[in-house]
């Protein structure tokens, strides 16, 4: 591994295989392999069959000890072979920051210096790799790759110092050989020693990145073309252009020595393009990585990997439907990709297309039965159909299958929170379950922030479970001090946002959220913060702009121009609220209460017919939702159909814990209806919730007069004057009570 070239590292891999068949237990020696995997992931396939041998070695790795750096350094490497560079940063910096050294912490120096370095951040990668190699000397890969940086830089004599020491380690690094040529031609102008580099180098065998190579092979064209060789100029050029159609100035070259810069595709050329697309998302340029993903997976239509790369960033672009198909091409190319599965359900359940999910999850466990990821897909599929019990219990099976996978123990806290806030203790048992759940959801936070406490994703869930359990003002100041330590990231300046708002402390959220758009005014989720602050102080005008911004952003996620209705219809512009609502149907038809929001609307503005319509609509796609029952209900009062009323009504409380509030109007249509008895035990029920509930003694009292006790409708009515004194009705009430005699 030391000798840092393809053979070498391909050498470690076979042997430290064997070891681990002999050692299973041996940590050090399974994070010293996933390290070699990483090293080796440029030249892999990259198919279904690499992403779960290194997924494997991490899980197992992990599961020998949780929170051992070694387990760690698996799981960067692992992050870093799937794209995902912000989180392992955040893994990266967490083992660093930890006391205890241990061997393989100059990996993880060298890991940080290669995400800076992928974010172009060259200046703080340097002492990243510096410290590397002062911890770990007679590895190559941090010097070969410090002498990058320097090239970069044209700092052209210190990067050939750091080269010269690898190749005295090891003259065949064929790699170095060919960087040193490079900076010798170009940075020292001296064409016969970097032809003695270059040519050796080329014609060496050993395999080393296509990138690297067609640089040779262009400085190489060029020290030909200067000693007046066109031929053999030509033949370079377009041998580097081969390796990396991407480079203009070798396709220049190529045309302008007569040759021809068609090239046509090879699967050797599918590793590069995937490498040249992982650089670009490193930078966060998604459009140019999804056309270099893209690109691969024409080379080779077999490989999933592509394919699910390029939907990554696509999805990235706010370009879900595509993303969605691309993830199809991902599935069909390799059927057994489950990552493939797994993020195309949470792609179409952000879009609510939950039995579009179900579908794709249940294929993949037919694939991978009891995967952790399949499980936890379905875990937040439950989570995001608000049904936390079944997020609980499959995200606990998920734990159950892989207990250091982070996203589950951050699902279990969210699910637990929500379920405990959710639980209205009337009994002893569920009074304990709600504690359970409580406790619960600040156990798997707590856990998920010792995984990786550089996860912002886990601190924010332990921070609104501080919140929930020791005060918001807690959440508050540990958030805070998160913005300290991560001055890099927003995250945690936006979940300070949504917890200010949370407690409808707006004033404070909407000058974060200010802040927040001003240095990234793409950043959809602040836009739509800022729009329901601002809504909040009755800043109705910015509030509308902050929304459309937000549409403008993502055209094809309706939550933005939804908001935007729901402000209409609060400020009575119900014929603009409607066309929004309707927008979002056309957007996503999956959109959750979009039909039930025309109808409150058309409600509003009296037209009964198209309320009913959508009520009707909105029952149809979520029948298990009370909302539209209730709407239907308030409609055929407005009607005079009581019997309708009533009987919308008692689907609602079916459906949903209810208030006092909707006993009382349902006892109403009851009443209205002939049926009394059943309207009698609709106030008993509003009065076992809530018996300071004063409407609950108006509708006893016209319960009476329709029986003919006037003494107790009187009463009845006495008290609910005296339960609200400044009733908007008591001129009413008052008549009521001196005509029945009391």
């Amino acid at each position: 591994m030391e000798q840092d070239t393809f053979e070498s590292n391909l050498s470690a891999q076979n042997k430290l295989v064997s070891i681990v068949e002999g050692a299973p237990t041996n940590i050090e020696v399974r994070s010293l392999l996933c390290v070699v995997y990483k090293e080796l992931w440029p030249f892999a396939v990259q198919d279904a069959q690499d992403i779960k041998t290194v997924a494997q070695a991490t899980q197992a790795t992990k599961s020998l000890n949780i929170v051992s750096p070694f387990g760690q350094v698996c799981e960067a490497a692992k992050l870093i072979t799937s794209g995902r560079y912000k989180e392992a940063r955040g893994v990266v910096e967490s083992t660093l920051e930890g006391n205890e050294p241990f061997s393989l912490q100059p990996v993880m120096y060298s890991f940080k210096a290669e995400l800076l370095q992928g974010e172009k951040d060259y200046l703080n990668a340097v002492p990243y790799y510096e410290k590397a190699m002062q911890m770990w000397d007679k590895w190559l890969h941090p010097q070969v790759a410090l002498a990058e940086i320097l090239l970069e830089q044209k700092k052209y004599s210190e990067a050939a110092n750091v080269l010269k020491n690898v190749l005295a380690k090891n003259p065949k690094h064929r790699e170095a050989k060919i960087i040193l040529g490079i900076i010798e031609y170009r940075g020292f102008r001296k064409a016969d020693s970097a032809y003695a580099y270059l040519s050796t180098a080329m014609d060496a065998e050993g395999r080393v990145s296509q990138i690297i190579a067609s640089e040779g092979y262009g400085a190489l064209a060029e020290i030909f073309l200067q000693r007046g060789e066109k031929s053999k100029a030509l033949g370079a050029a377009e041998k580097g252009f081969s390796l990396n159609p991407n480079n203009l100035d070798l396709r220049q070259l190529v045309v302008r020595l007569g040759g021809s810069d068609k090239i046509k595709g090879e699967k050797g050329q599918n590793n590069e393009l995937l490498y040249l697309g992982d650089q670009y998302v490193r930078q966060g340029d998604y459009l140019a990585a999804q056309a270099e993903f893209k690109a691969a997976f024409e080379v080779d239509p077999k490989n999933g990997t592509a394919a699910m790369k390029a939907a990554k960033s696509l999805w990235q672009l706010n370009q879900s439907f595509e993303a969605i198909e691309w993830l199809n091409k991902a599935i069909k190319a390799e059927p057994k990709l489950v990552s493939a599965y797994v993020l195309q359900a949470d792609y179409m359940s952000q879009r609510f297309d939950f039995m579009g999910s179900l579908r794709i999850l249940t294929n993949a466990t037919r694939i991978a039965p009891n995967n952790y990821e399949v499980l936890r897909g379905l875990a937040l599929l439950e989570f995001r159909k608000n049904n936390m019990p079944g997020a609980v219990n499959y995200a606990m099976r998920s734990m159950r299958a892989y207990d250091g996978d982070l996203e589950t123990y951050i699902l279990l806290a969210k699910a637990n929170g929500i379920l405990a806030r959710s639980i209205m203790p009337l009994n002893k048992k569920e009074i304990e379950k709600k504690e359970n759940a409580a406790k619960d959801a600040v156990r798997f936070a707590t856990k998920a922030v010792e995984i990786d406490a550089t996860n912002p994703e886990a601190q924010i869930t332990y921070a609104k479970m501080l919140a929930q359990t020791n005060g918001v003002d807690s959440a508050i100041n540990y958030l805070q001090e998160l913005i300290k330590r991560f001055s890099y990231t927003l995250d945690y300046r936006v979940a300070l946002a949504e917890v200010y708002k949370m407690e409808d402390r707006y004033s404070q959220a909407k000058d974060i959220y200010d802040k927040v758009v001003e240095v990234d005014p793409k950043n959809k989720k602040a836009w739509l913060g800022l729009g329901e602050s601002e809504k909040a102080l009755g800043l109705n005008d910015k509030a509308l702009k902050a929304f459309l911004k937000a549409a403008i952003l993502d055209p094809t996620d309706g939550e933005a121009l939804f908001q935007a209705g729901k402000l209409y219809l609060e400020t009575n512009k119900f014929d603009e609220a409607i066309q929004q609502f309707k927008r979002v149907q056309r957007l996503n038809p999956n959109f959750p209460k979009t039909h039930y929001y025309v109808g409150k609307a058309a409600f509003a503005s009296g037209d009964f017919t198209m309320a009913l319509e959508a009520s009707k609509a909105e029952k149809k796609i979520n029948p298990n939702v009370a909302d539209s029952y209730i709407l239907a209900a308030e409609v055929y009062t407005a009607r005079r159909q009581y019997s309708e009323c009533a009987t919308e009504y008692s689907t609602a409380m079916k459906l949903r814990p209810q208030g006092a509030e909707i006993y009382v109007k349902s006892a109403a249509c009851y009443r209205q209806s002939g049926a009394v008895d059943v309207a009698e035990d609709m106030l008993a029920l509003a009065a076992a919730r809530e018996s300071g509930y004063a409407e609950i003694y108006r509708e006893q009292g016209a319960i009476y007069e329709t029986k003919g006790d006037a003494r107790s409708a009187a009463q009845a009515y006495n008290k609910y004057l005296g339960l609200s004194p400044n009733a908007p009705d008591r001129a009413e009430i008052e008549s009521k009570i001196s005509r029945l005699g009391n």
